[in-house]
């Protein structure tokens, strides 16, 4: 599987969130590791289904 790197640091939590969620989707095959992710992004993008994400 690989790997790719999300830096969401810069960006504010509606970006983020739309970035990792549609990453996710896109590439189903990867595993997306996100930085720079608060609680309360990771509480949000928890209702989503996602598998590949992995937050660092």
């Amino acid at each position: 599987m690989k790997n790719i790197e999300l830096d969401v640091t810069s960006m504010n939590i509606f970006d983020g969130l739309k970035m990792m969620v549609l990453s996710s989707a896109h590439n189903p095959e990867c595993m997306l590791k996100c930085k720079g992710v608060s609680e309360d992004a990771k509480s949000l993008v928890s209702a989503f289904e996602v598998r590949n994400l992995e937050f660092v």
